[in-house]
């Protein structure tokens, strides 16, 4: 082969390869969250999280806690993202939550910060009444009122919380936190079986604390509540519990066996919630399920 042809076959291809490198390239941006978005019509600054529901009305209160807590954590995940659209399985929007300037809204209930939940961004816990923000990031969120002491120990314990008519119908004992759990796990259509105060599905577990509305949860309650999960021998389970728990506390025993996590009171809400639309409450005991 001469110099002259030699020449030209390498100038081919180096020719090809960039046109393979440029094609490849056109197509991994295109295919890129941020170009589809684009592509679509959806601001680059929005992001979309489908929850594994059929189906829900974005009207109910139920409905709009889980958006509510769905956005924040997408908004906790990306600062770029300014808007949050909530969708169902079907592609139904179920809400959309758009981020302020303004600092997160604290707990409706003074807590202090090593009594709350380390898991989970801060803001309102269950109870009562539902309460209603347009436009605010609490949103749907159910709140703790701050009662005289006389008008409290009137309420039960299930009382506290907004629960679906399925459940609260189920419920036998409504200062017993563990039939509170169990009531709407039964609602929402979920195979389980109850030892004392433990809950197995599955292989998943919970371990109820008994306790007021958000008494202090000690150390002795939650060693006792590890040992009852290892017992269970399932692979993972939640503490839950009407109570409070220190956030240091927990934060070391997720360390240590992050096989077991832990929820308060939101949690309780979370699934009673989960149930009210028709999703797995035990998907959404720690967390909305993304």
């Amino acid at each position: 082969m001469s110099p002259g042809v030699l020449a030209l076959v390498i100038l081919l291809l180096g020719a090809a390869v960039g046109i393979v490198i440029f094609v490849a390239v056109r197509r991994r941006a295109a295919s890129s969250p941020r170009a589809t978005a684009a592509a679509a019509g959806v601001p680059t600054d929005q992001a979309e999280v489908v929850l594994p529901v059929d189906d829900a009305d974005p009207a109910a209160p139920a409905t709009m806690r889980i958006v509510a807590e769905a956005a924040h954590q997408a908004l906790a995940t990306d600062p770029k993202v300014a808007t949050v659209v909530v969708r169902s399985a079907g592609g139904r929007e179920l809400g959309r939550v758009h981020r302020t300037e303004h600092a997160p809204p604290k707990p409706f209930v003074d807590v202090p910060d090593e009594l709350l939940e380390p898991h989970a961004r801060r803001h309102p816990g269950p109870g009562d009444p539902v309460e209603h923000r347009q436009g605010s990031a609490a949103t749907g969120h159910v709140r703790f009122s701050e009662e005289p002491q006389h008008r409290q120990e009137q309420k039960t314990l299930a009382e506290h919380f907004d629960l679906p008519d399925a459940a609260r119908q189920k419920i036998t004992h409504p200062d017993d936190a563990v039939d509170i759990v169990r009531a709407i796990l039964s609602a929402a259509g979920v195979s389980f079986e109850v030892d004392d105060n433990v809950i197995v599905s599955g292989d998943r577990a919970l371990v109820v604390i008994r306790t007021p509305l958000h008494g202090a949860v000690g150390t002795e309650h939650l060693d006792a509540a590890y040992l009852r999960f290892e017992r269970s021998r399932v692979r993972r389970g939640v503490v839950v519990t009407p109570g409070t728990m220190y956030a240091h506390e927990i934060s070391r025993r997720h360390a240590l066996a992050p096989a077991l996590l832990h929820a308060g009171p939101d949690g309780i809400q979370r699934m009673a919630d989960a149930a009210a639309i028709g999703a797995d409450p035990l998907d959404f005991v720690v967390g909305v399920k993304q």
